[in-house]
């Protein structure tokens, strides 16, 4: 039950990604992206990695597998967290205009921070999905089940 409930939230984990980075990619499907459905999926994006991260501190996995799958959580919740950091620091920039120094701190945040949600989380994201699927396959072809217990 816990690999199927593991594997049901890296499915979902999955799709919504799909669903946020689409629009990035394909130029067509940026008509049907509106507010509410960035909100509701970066929110849900983020939830579902920190479920991720419970169920595999619940579930007592261990080695390389545990490795990829907090990978895949902590991106998860990085990618929607750095976008809000990054738009905070935007405001802060434009509000601090009058101030040299807090001006440049804060647009150099916010630039890092662009960095970390748009190109790092997401690679740290895919590179955990596909370490998790070949350790999944590897464990099943062993025999074995995902949780070690």
């Amino acid at each position: 039950m816990k690999d199927f409930l593991l594997l049901i939230v890296l499915w979902v984990l999955i799709g919504i990604f799909a669903i946020i980075v689409s629009p990035m990619v394909i130029p067509a499907f940026r008509k049907y992206m509106n507010f509410c459905l960035v909100i509701v999926s970066g929110i849900s994006f983020s939830l579902l990695g920190l479920i991720l991260i419970f169920l595999t501190l619940r579930g007592k996995i261990k080695g390389k597998l545990k490795k990829s799958l907090f990978l895949i959580g902590i991106s998860a919740i990085g990618f929607f967290v750095s976008i809000l950091l990054h738009n905070l620091f935007y405001g802060l920039s434009i509000i601090a205009s009058q101030t040299t120094w807090l001006s440049y701190l804060a647009k150099g945040l916010k630039g890092g921070f662009f960095i970390l949600g748009v190109f790092i989380c997401p690679l740290g994201f895919l590179g955990g999905i596909i370490t998790s699927f070949l350790l999944f396959i590897k464990r099943k072809k062993k025999g074995e089940g995902i949780f070690l217990e």
